[in-house]
């Protein structure tokens, strides 16, 4: 995964790039249709797959970009495409040296206002995965995802899932809470914290076995991954921002079989940093 919070907070950014034309258009009709995107570029300690999991240890760097087309009453359709580099050449041999996959989603969404400032967030559509520095072709993988999160001025849920049907049939769901501060104008800092559920087919993938207690739908919670982020807004095109998480298994038979060396690449603990800049036009 590039971390969930990714996809939230580039989708918070075509809102806000959306908000910024309307106010200087003439009409709200041509607001209601407008296409907007952002282009970002980062780089990352380490990083958590889409599937589940600590995938890398070393540096890397990854490439975004969203897009979103506005619908009018009827929602909007929005997706991304995201790449991911290796910065070193350190790579288990079933990577080249110099790894790169490539991911994105096609999706559709509608949301439902409460009251100002709290907004139902809904997405719904279609991941595919392109692996490309992966030695096996078979590896393209494809599925539904959905991701919905109540935005609020005070403590916003959020979830998302993702169901691969190709090559393997496997479902994974991440919840958390965000809370975000506006110490000034231009800068917001925004707290996370989240659980990552794999169903048991998921979990003996990475792990080497079904859960031994499994909770809903026979899966089992994984890890969590808490932390901040900073989102600089240094004029209305362009933004800086730098996170700082934390990752940590903390299902006993995960943890256990991390210890006997099950993923070469993985830890039960591990802290993950980022700096990067997004481009919004």
């Amino acid at each position: 995964m590039r971390s969930f919070g990714i996809m939230f907070s580039a989708s918070a950014a075509l809102t806000a790039a959306a908000c910024a034309s309307e106010q200087g258009t003439n009409g709200l009709d041509s607001a209601a249709y407008r296409f907007s995107a952002n282009l970002s570029c980062e780089v990352a300690s380490a990083y958590i797959s889409t599937s589940g999991g600590l995938y890398d240890t070393c540096p890397v760097s990854t490439q975004m970009l969203n897009w979103r087309q506005r619908l009018g009453d009827l929602g909007g359709l929005d997706g991304y495409f995201w790449m991911i580099s290796a910065l070193h050449d350190k790579q288990h041999e079933r990577h080249r040296a110099l790894f790169y996959n490539s991911e994105g989603a096609i999706r559709y969404g509608y949301d439902v206002k409460f009251a100002d400032g709290i907004e139902l967030l809904t997405k719904g559509g279609t991941y595919f995965g392109l692996p490309f520095g992966y030695r096996d072709a078979h590896m393209k993988c494809w599925g539904p995802t959905a991701m919905q999160s109540l935005e609020n001025p005070y403590l916003v849920p959020y979830w998302r899932g993702l169901w691969l049907l190709e090559p393997h049939q496997r479902g994974r769901v991440a919840a958390g809470l965000r809370k975000n501060f506006r110490p000034l104008d231009d800068v917001t800092l925004s707290f996370f914290a989240e659980g990552i559920w794999m169903d048991h087919r998921r979990f003996d993938a990475r792990y080497g076995g079904e859960p031994e207690k499994k909770t809903l739908l026979g899966g089992a919670v994984a890890f969590i991954v808490f932390g901040v982020k900073c989102d600089w807004n240094v004029s209305k095109d362009v933004k800086l921002y730098a996170s700082a998480s934390q990752y940590d298994v903390i299902n006993p038979q995960a943890r256990d079989s991390i210890r006997r060396g099950s993923h070469y690449y993985d830890k039960c603990d591990w802290p993950i940093f980022k700096i990067g800049i997004m481009y919004l036009f």
